[in-house]
């Protein structure tokens, strides 16, 4: 049988079911004072301990407040590529199927950058790559490769030619420093000003490295900044190598062939792409951790993903059992668990760059030619859990293009806006001039 307790309280605040001389009835925050009567209740058996649950992934970092707007297309109605005109220089465009705002963030070849002395548009103006982020993290600036220049980040105005970029390097804009980007070069790794210039030096591997880049050209650091994998040469012998920033630790040399290798999003792994398409996923010492065998997954990137789980996303090849070749896949780094993301057309390129949102992925659809099939020639945004597929706009590259006129979607920091190339309207397998684009589905 539960206890009795008496007790006297003056001006108490009490919640509850509570009774004594002067009041008896559930009190439900109100002041109270007299003497109250309660009774201690114990708490029902647990049972048996179960032991310790089991380890839940590392938290995701906050999200950001941005959702898709409602007027963003789900369905998978065929729509042809408009016949439409490229939009003027900084002039605001609507895609006319999709509602959504494209600028034009590039000049036409040959005329003045204006604001910046002596400085033209080139034949090719355009951002690196699709796994590689343009905006910097807190989206002031947008980099792009060629011609070297920096924009701002809302307007798209041109803001400087980059300065002393490090020779033969490969950079990618740093996610904790807005003004730095990180550079490899040689046997070092470093950080570049491009507004001014500055170069510092973080680690020089020495001169039995050469040719560090990262991955080489598809890498990105960890999400906090604070872990890279570098692709190198030593001693003649391709290898690569992870690297944690702030306790200056360089984990083993693996020897291992591949096309590329980047860190995983929060550093626990390294991923390898092979030839043909072969990825192997392993811990930071070479052990093996996942393997998706030829012809499962490329062009692909890493996010976490809003489980807490690290995945890469890319486009699903013929052997990978989802039932149709080009649909954009998640994997799952840790076992390999896929995730079908895309629901139509064939995916070139896929981004995760979203880093403060952790919810979505872009990709951009081939252009087969009017073959009539639902979402050719399209930029997607897609949940990351499978849930739906977005169309955002069509990007107007001919079929069957040359590398530089690809159209490698990258995703903004904050998801709401796409980076793309695109020879608008140009025809041919090397189609000029190839131009920078935004599509702004913010609002």
């Amino acid at each position: 049988m539960a206890a009795t307790t008496t007790i006297t309280v003056s001006d108490a605040t009490l919640k509850g079911s509570v009774s004594g001389p002067t009041f008896t009835g559930n009190v439900d925050g109100s002041k109270f004072s007299g003497t109250v009567t309660y009774q201690a209740v114990s708490p029902p058996d647990p049972g048996p301990d179960p032991g310790p649950d089991p380890e839940p992934p590392d938290p995701v970092p906050p999200d950001g407040n941005w959702t898709p707007p409602s007027y963003l297309r789900t369905d998978t109605k065929t729509e042809q590529v408009p016949n439409v005109s490229k939009p003027a220089y900084l002039a605001p465009f609507t895609d006319p199927v999709f509602k959504t705002k494209i600028i034009r963030i590039t000049g036409d070849p040959g005329t003045a950058i204006r604001g910046i002395s002596g400085a033209r548009w080139d034949n090719v103006a355009r951002h690196h790559y699709s796994s590689d982020q343009a905006w910097n993290c807190d989206q002031s600036l947008i980099y792009l490769d060629q011609p070297g220049i920096l924009l701002d980040g809302s307007s798209y105005e041109p803001v400087t030619m980059v300065k002393g970029l490090p020779s033969d390097s490969d950079v990618r804009w740093s996610p904790t420093d807005p003004a730095v980007m990180l550079y490899a070069a040689g046997s070092t790794l470093g950080t570049w000003n491009p507004k001014t210039g500055a170069k510092t030096t973080l680690k020089d591997f020495g001169g039995t490295y050469s040719d560090a880049k990262f991955g080489p050209w598809e890498g990105s650091p960890s999400e906090d900044g604070d872990m890279v994998v570098l692709s190198c040469s030593k001693g003649g012998r391709q290898t690569g190598f992870a690297y944690k920033i702030s306790a200056d630790k360089k984990y083993p040399d693996i020897q291992l062939s591949y096309d590329n290798v980047r860190i995983s999003s929060k550093g626990t792994y390294i991923v390898w792409g092979q030839s043909p398409d072969v990825v192997k996923i392993t811990d930071l010492l070479g052990t093996a951790v996942t393997t998706l065998p030829n012809n499962y997954v490329s062009h692909f990137d890493v996010i976490t993903d809003e489980d807490g789980e690290e995945v890469l996303v890319g486009r699903a090849n013929g052997a990978s059992g989802t039932g149709q070749d080009g649909l954009v896949n998640k994997y799952r780094l840790r076992d390999g668990k896929r995730t079908v993301l895309g629901k139509i057309g064939w995916s070139y390129h896929t981004s995760s760059r979203a880093l403060k949102i952790h919810r979505y992925c872009v990709s951009a659809s081939a252009d087969e030619g009017g073959s009539n099939q639902p979402g050719e020639g399209e930029i997607f945004l897609m949940n990351l859990d499978g849930s739906v597929a977005y169309r955002l706009c069509h990007h107007h590259i001919p079929r069957n293009i040359d590398y530089v006129a690809e159209t490698q979607p990258s995703h903004s920091p904050d998801g709401g806006r796409v980076i793309f190339a695109s020879a608008w309207g140009a025809s041919g397998s090397t189609p000029r001039p190839v131009g920078c684009y935004v599509c702004d589905f913010r609002t």
